[in-house]
């Protein structure tokens, strides 16, 4: 639970910030590095994961409705709120970082730890690294584990949208 408001806590961060730190677009190279063919199945997966989670989310807010004071209407419904509030915002930053004038940014650090876990639990990664030890040169070559895997180039620079994707990958597993 915690590493689920924690992690809506990152995307919201991340999303709120893009504005300050657009960069230049350049069509070739995110051709190169996001080719399309490649990344629009892993935008509808996170779509796909977003609609399910809402779905569920729906049921239990239409059941909670005409039986309130069911206990199925307390802990358990804001649970499912909460993963279906996390599985929006992934999508909506994952959405706003493919703009061009976003499409470049790199990953803050604030971001790496939750990138951590979902390399964990995707086995690209054996264990987490300790967050105080956390670098970029630490986590590229799981990134790049992951990113062959889906069928898109490595890279030596790590940015948003390819850790929004694992993290969204990461929910689907969940």
């Amino acid at each position: 639970m915690k590493y689920i408001n924690n992690r809506a806590l990152v995307v919201l961060l991340s999303l709120f910030s893009l504005q300050s730190m657009a960069v230049e677009y350049q069509p070739e190279l995110a051709t190169a590095v996001f080719p399309k063919a490649q990344l629009q199945p892993l935008i509808e997966r996170t779509y796909g994961e977003m609609s399910r989670r809402y779905t569920i989310f729906a049921e239990q807010f239409n059941y909670c409705q005409q039986k309130p004071k069911s206990e199925d209407c307390q802990k358990p419904y804001e649970e499912v709120k909460q993963r279906y509030t996390a599985a929006k915002a992934l999508y909506d930053t994952v959405e706003m970082t493919l703009l061009p004038q976003f499409i470049f940014l790199e990953s803050p650090k604030s971001s790496w730890q939750s990138l951590n876990i979902a390399l964990v639990n995707l086995h690209y990664l054996d264990a987490a690294l300790p967050v105080e030890q956390l670098t970029e040169a630490q986590l590229l070559p799981a990134v790049n584990q992951w990113l062959i895997a889906h069928e898109l180039p490595t890279t030596d620079t790590l940015y948003l949208l390819q850790t929004l994707l694992i993290e969204s990958d990461n929910l689907q597993q969940q």
